[in-house]
């Protein structure tokens, strides 16, 4: 009995037919791993993506929305003298000349 069970164990050592499977259910785990890693890279990659051009939008509208509001707050100043932030003991009629003596 002890003959018939090394020989099958010897012959089944021997054999190689099963390897195939054998080293695919070993690398199964690391595949997957690897996969799942990949695809967390990529969705982390595209939302950096969205994001970053979300910001970029921002950064843009805030710049051209002070650029109008410094157009508009010029405009006025450049038309009638100082700003009306202007203290008024300094502000002066540009239209009208001192009076002589």
């Amino acid at each position: 009995m002890r003959i018939c069970i090394r020989s099958m164990l010897g012959s089944m050592l021997r054999r190689d037919e099963g390897a195939v499977a054998l080293i695919f259910g070993l690398l199964a785990p690391a595949l997957i791993g690897v996969a799942g890693i990949a695809v967390d890279f990529a969705r982390y990659n595209h939302t950096h993506a969205n994001l970053q051009g979300l910001a970029d939008g921002a950064a843009v509208a805030a710049v051209q929305s002070m650029a109008v509001a410094n157009m508009a707050a010029s405009a006025p100043a450049r038309n009638s003298g100082p700003s009306p932030g202007f203290p008024t003991a300094f502000r002066s009629n540009h239209n009208q000349f001192p009076s002589l003596p």
